[in-house]
């Protein structure tokens, strides 16, 4: 029996079509060996100031722009589950015990001038500090891209697919399927609290892709559900949505968390 569905779905991740990290800094002190054994507080992920001031930019989640505490509330677990599992022994303390340690306006100030795409200073880092003397490290992060894009030449990938699912291919056009993606970009700074200086940058982008076959959708009658907020690519007249945010979030923090902690070896 012909399956029929409103469209057909497939996530895609492969690790070999992934983005590499790039390290763009690795100052005094910076050693893999001493962050493993160090005790690091993830001071927030938070979204580019450029990206927040663009009017056609859609804030992924419905995450409110210029707020960056809730952004790290909103963010920050991925960036903390990254680190926990690149380096299960690593003391690593959340976004939510550390901006309630610090309850002045020091860390909001921080997170606004890294979503400025700014380096912290001494001062900036003296003021974290005091508050967190029992830590070693600060990671913060900065969200520079989340862009999704429209790819056709799909419809081999689907009709295998379709066999795999034990679907009739007899009839189906090849010109029907399309393909989604959705790309974030991450950049990790980690600063040194007692020394007051930066000790490692690096980025990387990370996607995933959705398959549509609208052979099924007009076989079905129902077009695509876009869920409510989320970024949307029209192609025929029919709104597509991409692969969630949160996901691809964490794979791309994942990604930095390993070239941080582990040794290259073991990654």
């Amino acid at each position: 029996m012909r399956c029929r569905t409103t469209i057909l779905l497939l996530v895609l991740v492969a690790a070999g079509c992934a983005g590499r990290v790039q390290t763009l800094h690795e100052g005094e002190g910076y050693s893999r060996a001493a962050l493993r054994a160090g005790r690091i507080a993830v001071g927030g992920v938070v979204m580019a100031a450029r990206l927040q001031d663009d009017p056609d930019f859609v804030m992924p989640d419905g995450v409110p722009r210029g707020d960056v505490l809730a952004q790290g509330d909103a963010w920050s677990s991925a960036l903390y589950g990254g680190l926990l599992a690149a380096s299960p022994q690593t003391v690593v303390w959340p976004f939510p015990v550390v901006s309630s340690a610090l309850e002045d306006s020091s860390l909001v100030d921080a997170l606004q001038a890294v979503a400025r795409g700014a380096v912290l200073h001494a001062s900036q880092l003296q003021r974290l500090a005091a508050p967190l003397e029992s830590l070693d490290y600060l990671a913060v992060a900065r969200i520079d891209g989340d862009e999704q894009s429209l790819h056709e030449g799909t419809a081999g990938a689907v009709d295998n697919q379709r066999a795999r699912d034990g679907r009739d291919l007899h009839g189906s056009p090849r010109d029907s399927a399309l393909k989604t993606r959705r790309a974030v970009t991450v950049t990790l700074d980690v600063y040194d609290l007692a020394a007051g200086r930066s000790v490692w940058t690096a980025t990387v982008t990370r996607h995933r892709d959705e398959l549509y076959n609208f052979a099924d959708e007009a076989g079905s009658g129902r077009p695509p559900v876009v869920p409510a907020g989320q970024p949307v690519i029209t192609a025929d007249g029919r709104p597509l949505p991409t692969a969630d945010f949160t996901p691809v979030l964490q794979d791309a923090c994942n990604a930095l968390a390993r070239s941080l902690l582990e040794e290259p070896e073991s990654r």
